[in-house]
Formats: structure tokens, sequence, C-alpha cells
């Protein structure tokens, strides 16, 4: 589709498929939600290291697939201080939340070492959110908590019974208790074994190559005369 998109046009290819096309503005290059898409940081990388009219490859995450056009790309300016001051106002309320959390976490846990009863701590504190039950696959997301680098390596060195916690999510620290682990079904596996082993190689592939090519990028003095000739 990218090549097509490149070829005929981004919006004249997607009319012809009759897919919607959402605006999402205002990327940082350190955002990691996209407007109308989600979690997104494939997509803010995309954008960050190309040029206007460029078109990415299908991009997902738990939720959509999305192929992105960059349709413009704002210069860089000095601003004022009163403009900036609300967003470093935020970014300041938000840091110091994500620390109040931690710190909350942490006592929690101190306070509990003896046993640590999830749902009575739930109980004692309203500002905790409880799921009394969740299941999902390594590789997938969990009910409020989302993906999670931390809690996936964390799990996969668990047993039953075992609590796991605080650890660092997207939406703040996180205590699990693994209540079952499932056992793997060997005809399943046997049946989409050469499938996985094909994505890992691809997911292996695209790192290595996304790597050396973003080493190049950033050790290289280009300058991008295209428009220039049309």
């Amino acid at each position: 589709m990218r090549l097509e998109a490149t070829e005929f046009g981004f919006f004249a290819l997607a009319d012809s498929l009759g897919l919607e096309i959402q605006d999402s503005n205002g990327l940082r290059k350190e955002s990691i939600f996209v407007d109308n898409f989600g979690v997104g940081r494939s997509a803010v990388n995309f954008a960050f290291n190309n040029v206007e009219g460029s078109t990415s490859d299908a991009i997902k995450n738990d939720n959509f697939f999305g192929v992105f056009f960059l349709d413009k790309v704002s210069k860089e300016t000095v601003i004022s201080f009163e403009e900036v001051k609300e967003d470093l106002k935020n970014e300041f309320l938000s840091d110091f939340k994500k620390n109040h959390i931690k710190t909350l976490a942490e006592s929690i846990k101190d306070n509990n070492k003896g046993e640590m009863n999830l749902s009575a701590i739930f109980q004692n504190n309203e500002n905790l959110e409880y799921v009394a039950e969740a299941n999902s696959a390594l590789i997938g997301s969990f009910e409020s908590i989302g993906k999670s680098n931390f809690i996936v390596g964390a799990l996969a060195n668990s047993k039953e019974g075992d609590i796991i916690g605080p650890l660092p999510t997207l939406r703040g620290q996180a205590f699990l208790k693994v209540i079952d682990i499932a056992d793997v079904v060997v005809s399943d596996f046997e049946e989409k074994k050469d499938a996985i082993k094909f994505s890992l190689l691809i997911d292996r592939q695209n790192a290595i190559w996304g790597n050396w090519l973003q080493a190049l990028r950033d050790n290289a003095d280009l300058k991008d005369y295209r428009y220039d000739f049309y």
C-alpha cells in the first residue's frame, strides 16, 4: 500500500479504498499517544525521521492499523516563557504525580510485607483501581494496565501465588498476583510455530534494520534538495 500511495497519491488511494482519514496534530518527539490512534511510538518516530509528503508502512497498536502521511512539519521556533508556561506546569505536575504514585506504591509494599491482600488494600484506599481477575498472553495487554515490558519480564519469571510489584505502567504503578499459569497447548504450538518463528525473524530483522538506519541518520550530514527541482 505504501508504494501505491506514493505512486497514486495518499488521499486519492484512501478515497478509492473507502478508508477514513483522521488528522493527528501536535506531535512532539517525546509523544507516546497519537490523536485518533492511541499509543503509537512507531508513528511518532516515523514523523520525526521523514520529510513532508512521506507515507509510512502499516503501523499497528492494540486497537488499530494505520498508514500515516506526513502532511506538514512545523519549523523549529523559539517561543516565550509565557507560551510554554502551561506546558511546563503540566509537565511538572505530571512528574510530581508519577513520583507521588511511586512513593505511595512503595509505602503499600512496605506496610504489607506480612500479607499482601490486594482486595483489602484496595478497600482501604479509594485512590486505587482494582481488577479482580484478568487473563492475557504475555505478548498481549492487561485490563486497566495495558502493555508493560516490566510486567511481562516479571511474569515470565513468576510462579502461581507470587505477588509482583510495584511495577511502572503507562497508568502508574501496578501490583499483580499470579492466580494461574496456563500450560502450553502443544498441538496449538505445533500448528503455529512456523508462523511464530517467521514473525520473530521479521521483528528481529526490522529491529536490526531500524537501528542501523537510525545510526546512519544520526551520523549523516545530508541536505535534501529534492524540492528545489520540482
